[in-house]
């Protein structure tokens, strides 16, 4: 009697170590769930078999098993799916014109610049700064939100060397004090697209990156 006590008592201690590895299985490898349950069930004490209600709870836990890795791998194939859907509406960028904030290379012709001074500027002036960051000329602009052209000259009213400038607008108040600084905004157009974990960016001439966000707005490269 103690010699089936013992085995009756070793055996209940394994089923309860198998119902534990199976658990720590779940979401990881259902075959091996299944060998290690099918293991109990061929050495389990005949003196104390498997319960039917556990031996049904551990059959309905393995096909919950089973569906959710069937679920993971439609998840999987969905995730996919989306990223190359996304690329694809992406590549829809290239060829447009973005406006942004970003350097914008001087080659002879003036260039568009979009303003945008604080709401509650008395005065407001467009500051051109070289790509050492030296300011080149500074020109009052409206305190409204406007567009404008850049002439290519810097302050005394020569041509400026054909160069990457950048544009800044400061507003003041009425007493002459400065408000804000902000960067104004460029035209560029959009030469590649590409992504780095679930972000986007967009390549612009110069090597200039942006993202999607730092957008203000869209039009065709004809303008």
């Amino acid at each position: 009697m103690s010699t089936v006590s013992a085995t009756s008592s070793s055996t209940t201690a394994g089923q309860a170590k198998t119902t534990m590895t199976a658990e720590s299985l779940l979401g990881s490898d259902f075959k091996t769930w299944l060998t290690l349950m099918t293991a109990q069930l061929r050495n389990q004490d005949p003196f104390d078999p498997v319960d039917s209600t556990e031996y049904t709870a551990q059959l309905a836990q393995f096909s919950a098993l089973e569906q959710q890795v069937h679920t993971n791998d439609l998840l999987s194939d969905l995730i996919t799916v989306s990223a190359s859907n996304d690329m694809a509406g992406m590549a829809e960028w290239i060829g447009k014109e973005v406006r942004v904030v970003a350097p914008a290379d001087y080659a002879g012709t003036p260039v568009p610049v979009h303003a945008s001074p604080d709401p509650t500027a008395y005065r407001a002036e467009l500051v051109v700064l070289d790509r050492y960051g030296t300011e080149v000329n500074r020109l009052m602009i409206n305190t409204g939100e406007s567009d404008l052209e850049w002439n290519g000259r810097d302050a005394a009213g020569h041509d400026v060397a054909w160069s990457r400038y950048s544009f800044e607008v400061e507003s003041f108040d009425s007493d002459g004090e400065l408000i804000s600084t902000r960067g104004a905004e460029i035209y560029a157009d959009v030469l590649e697209v590409q992504k780095s974990g679930d972000l986007y960016a967009l390549m612009l001439p110069g090597g200039v990156s942006v993202g999607t966000e730092e957008i203000s707005a869209v039009r065709s490269a004809e303008g």
